[in-house]
């Protein structure tokens, strides 16, 4: 399965069963973000290895919908011509009598498929409360299965830079879409990080690890700088020992760097509150 193949399944997985998710390849089209020919060319291939039927309208778009796994056929061991879809089936417009208008004051959920092979979509089952409006802030905003994938091709760690990413839209409320059009643009810039092995690193005690905090703090006091709470500290060295210290290649370094963050943070969170006075 190519990348667009993937892409437009997964959508379509996704929002199944939502009743009005993607009746025709041009809205697939709009929501993916691919381009009208290689949407037909992702449903034909779909549809030559009967992961994706077609039911045709009349008078209106086609409907694509996702088929069960026993009815997928592996083309390299079939002799099904490639252009055959099997029978469509026909299915007759809806009475717009039979269809209730919608409640204005329904607020929209996300919904997810299960049953479903593919890990991914597993992974995204989710129900997702948004606004009346359909904002939400960022630290409410989770990140898909597909931005854990990228940020592991680059070689950055997601958790973190997903937490970076919240620091920096703290106050800006957006769409679930466009939060997730930000967060994977954030990803791409960001820049990779150094990953290695928990064997070629000499993880720290507990007590090294908070030894060497209360030296920085020390330091810091001299200066007459905030004080670094132990528990901050202490909560860091969870962190990447249960990440098995991957990306620490130097955990002094990786001290006195977490150490310089909060105190920023806490001179930006003063000069904050100066202003506002």
């Amino acid at each position: 399965m190519t990348a667009n193949e993937f892409r437009v399944y997964c959508h379509l997985a996704r929002r199944a069963g939502t009743g009005s998710a993607f009746p025709s390849a041009d809205s697939i089209a709009e929501v993916c973000r691919m381009n009208r020919k290689t949407v037909w060319d992702v449903l034909r291939s779909l549809g030559e290895r009967r992961m994706v039927c077609k039911a045709v309208r009349r008078g209106l778009s086609n409907v694509y919908a996702l088929t069960l796994p026993e009815e997928w056929v592996n083309l390299s061991q079939s002799s099904t011509h490639p252009s055959d879809w099997g029978d469509p089936k026909e299915v007759p417009p809806p009475d717009p009598k039979e269809v209730p208008p919608p409640d204005p004051k329904e607020v929209p959920r996300r919904y997810s498929t299960e049953g479903y092979p593919l890990k991914v979509i597993q992974a995204e089952q989710r129900t997702r409360e948004e606004s009346a409006s359909g904002r939400m802030s960022a630290s409410e905003w989770e990140p898909f299965q597909e931005h854990r994938d990228l940020a592991a091709i680059r070689n950055a760690d997601c958790d973190l830079q997903l937490s970076r990413f919240r620091e920096r839209n703290v106050g800006t409320l957006d769409t679930d879409q466009g939060w997730s059009v930000r967060f994977r643009q954030w990803i791409g810039r960001s820049r990779p990080e150094r990953s290695i092995s928990p064997e070629a690193v000499a993880s720290p005690s507990l007590e090294q690890w908070m030894s060497e905090a209360q030296k920085l703090d020390a330091e810091a006091h001299r200066a007459k700088q905030p004080e670094w709470p132990a528990d901050l500290a202490e909560a860091l060295w969870h962190e990447h020992t249960a990440k098995g210290w991957r990306f620490a290649a130097d955990w002094r370094a990786a001290l006195v760097a977490a150490h310089k963050r909060f105190l920023g943070l806490e001179m930006n969170h003063t000069l904050r509150n100066q202003r506002r006075r």
